[in-house]
């Protein structure tokens, strides 16, 4: 999902494709809402600490890592 078509990651985390993701829209709910267990949530806060950490490396002037995938 958070890949570009030549798959250079954005980000690490990768949010897995889940049912519950689709669904929670047509019940006007958010994923942590509508299905919290699920490893599409998961990986949400995954990527928010990532993310996070990122910001706070970047506020703290050092070097962040940007994985380039290969297929």
């Amino acid at each position: 999902m958070l890949q570009n078509q030549d798959k250079a990651r954005l980000f690490e985390t990768v949010i897995r494709k889940s049912t519950k993701l689709q669904q929670a829209p047509y019940y006007n709910q958010s994923i942590v809402d509508y299905a919290p267990e699920s490893g599409a949530y998961q990986d949400y806060e995954l990527l928010t600490t990532e993310f996070l950490d990122r910001l706070k490396a970047f506020h703290d002037n050092q070097p962040v890592h940007v994985q380039e995938v290969t297929a």
